[in-house]
């Protein structure tokens, strides 16, 4: 039998347990972040800081600066993704809401926002949470 012995690197980062070591943690990122050409070690680095720094924030109640900012979430196209996904068209998703059919097209094309009442309609037709339709920055 054949027997592999592997080699194991340890852990580079650990939970951030201080404000000094959260710290550190933002500065690095930070440098991280500036590198034009990033090797494979510094992009799994910066996926780990980030996750870490985020945890932290959670449970603080902090919000770091140097976290990137994820883009904004836009409910049409997770609407449009659903209908693609669920193989609704624009005509039966409009009946199955009890709206009209330009109704659903001004949505669609941007032209009207989703209303609370749609928002929790689409919601409970797609069986998503209420956030995938709502929009947040």
């Amino acid at each position: 039998m054949l027997r592999v012995k592997l080699q194991t690197q340890p852990l580079q980062y650990k939970p951030v347990k201080s404000l000094a070591q959260y710290k550190s943690y933002e500065s690095y990122l930070e440098k991280l972040l500036w590198i034009k050409d990033k090797s494979d070690a510094e992009k799994e680095s910066i996926d780990v800081l980030i996750s870490l720094i985020g945890k932290w924030d959670s449970e603080h109640n902090t919000k770091s600066l140097i976290l990137p900012k994820a883009p904004p979430r836009d409910p049409i196209l997770a609407l449009d993704n659903l209908m693609k996904e669920n193989k609704i068209n624009s005509s039966d998703l409009a009946s199955a809401l009890g709206i009209s059919q330009s109704g659903i097209s001004d949505i669609l094309n941007y032209r009207q926002e989703l209303s609370n009442d749609l928002i929790a309609k689409l919601s409970q037709r797609f069986k998503v949470s209420e956030e995938v339709f709502s929009k947040t920055y």
